[in-house]
């Protein structure tokens, strides 16, 4: 299977770099190398292919803006009888070319700097990719740190209410993310189409609506005013959830056996 690379001088398609694998060239990059339309190219490569002169592979190329096309690609013999035919006048080209190539493989891939401004030009560009990693790192950093404190806020806020949220409930004793969800629709205590409790599921006591963390306003079906919330699990009531995943699921709604038998122990507690 051939795979495509760039040439260090665009996006070009070419030669299968990997250990083990035949170098080839694309009907792309040839027509680079002789300076010539692309489809002047593959049309040459048709006739000599149907003349038994040549062999070709084709393969699909990515979409550059308009719709994919074909490119073909072939081995080192051949890609100098396609030059030969359309401009021998870049035979030279093809040579430095393919020793480029072959230079690139013997490397694992990257190849050597030839001169002292190829390696300048590496270096340069390895600075400014470099340099644009550490202004988006600060960015990263700068927004983290500026959200930290509604962060602490909200979870303080959680903390008051006596609530927890259903991912955190799940990571805390090992059940999978969706088995909360199923058992507490299945009893009517939540919702089917959105997070937010029943009444019958703030009367049970095992959940309760607070505000969400980005809290907003919206107009409900009655044209009213009502501020965005969601279901959390009341943290005394924990283990009333527990017992009720694990009468209906079993060890199948948690994600190890370890997290399923220390569910069981809390429940057998009362804690």
């Amino acid at each position: 299977m051939n795979m495509e690379q760039s040439t260090p001088k665009g996006n070009v398609p070419v030669a299968a770099l990997a250990s083990g694998e035949p170098l080839t060239m694309s009907s792309r990059e040839i027509a680079e190398l002789v300076e010539s339309r692309h489809d002047k190219v593959k049309q040459s490569m048709e006739r000599l292919s149907e003349r038994g002169i040549i062999t070709f592979t084709p393969m699909g190329e990515k979409s550059s803006g308009g719709r994919p096309g074909t490119i073909y690609q072939v081995n080192k013999r051949d890609s100098f009888v396609v030059v030969a035919q359309l401009c021998p006048e870049f035979t030279a080209r093809l040579v430095d070319r393919w020793q480029e190539l072959e230079q690139e493989k013997a490397s694992g891939g990257f190849a050597l700097p030839q001169t002292y401004e190829q390696a300048l030009e590496g270096l340069l560009a390895k600075v400014r990719e470099n340099g644009a990693l550490q202004i988006e790192n600060r960015a990263k950093d700068a927004a983290i740190s500026a959200m930290q404190p509604k962060v602490d806020a909200y979870e303080a806020y959680l903390s008051e209410e006596g609530v927890c949220r259903i991912t955190d409930f799940c990571n805390k004793h090992g059940v999978k993310v969706n088995r909360p969800g199923w058992i507490l629709r299945d009893r009517g205590l939540m919702h089917h189409k959105k997070v937010l409790a029943t009444q019958i599921g703030l009367k049970s006591g095992i959940l309760k609506n607070v505000l969400e963390k980005d809290g907003f306003e919206y107009i409900d079906s009655k044209g009213q005013s009502v501020e965005a919330q969601q279901a959390m699990i009341v943290r005394q009531r924990e283990v009333s959830l527990l017992k009720m995943i694990v009468d209906a699921y079993g060890l199948t709604a948690f994600r190890n056996s370890v997290a399923f038998d220390r569910a069981k122990a809390l429940i057998g507690s009362g804690k």
